[in-house]
């Protein structure tokens, strides 16, 4: 949607003189001007940040996270600016876990401790989301091999443990939750046993 912004912000006013609410799905990997066109015309911000490390994060996703966090902190801009007018803007975190790519917890803390940081109470929600196989028919249909085809599903004492990671580091415990399904219940997410 960054990509195409001015589409994107054209589409959000309509949407919005229409009475229906906006939100923006996004990674933040583009230019600043792209991200403030596109968010603008958000009433929801949804902002993945994926890896609080630099080098893994450009050999995971081969972006560049400056930039990703230079998106971050104008999306903290926006809602702040919202804030004094009458349609505020909410943002929400979501991290994606991802075994063997995202589910340490060193990454969860850095993360954690950025966010405590730099988001003084402007992100609504964190959803640590936990790693699925909705997408192993595409990779087959397609004729691909997928690396995490025999990755297990995520168990619920592990996301809990970030769960705990993120609060330990200053974050509110009422705005992180994991979300998605494991391999077991919890005490803090969404998640459902398969």
């Amino acid at each position: 949607a960054c990509l195409q912004a001015a589409f994107t912000r054209e589409v959000f006013d309509r949407v919005r003189a229409a009475g229906v609410g906006t939100a923006l799905d996004t990674c933040g990997s583009c230019s600043p001007a792209q991200f403030r066109t596109a968010a603008e015309g958000a009433d929801l911000v949804l902002f993945d940040l994926k890896d609080s490390d630099p080098a893994r994060h450009r050999a995971n996703t081969g972006g560049d996270l400056d930039l990703v966090l230079a998106s971050f902190r104008l999306a903290l801009e926006l809602v702040a600016e919202s804030r004094r007018g009458p349609r505020p803007k909410a943002l929400w975190i979501r991290t994606p876990i991802i075994p063997g790519f995202t589910d340490f917890e060193d990454n969860i803390r850095g993360t954690a401790r950025l966010l405590a940081r730099e988001a003084a109470g402007l992100v609504e929600r964190w959803e640590l989301c936990a790693f699925n196989k909705l997408c192993a028919g595409k990779y087959a249909a397609l004729g691909q091999d997928w690396e995490l085809a025999s990755a297990p599903m995520m168990g619920a004492a592990e996301l809990d443990a970030l769960v705990d990671a993120v609060v330990a580091e200053g974050w509110p415990a009422e705005r992180v939750a994991w979300t998605g399904m494991t391999r077991a219940e919890s005490r803090y997410g969404e998640g459902e046993a398969p």
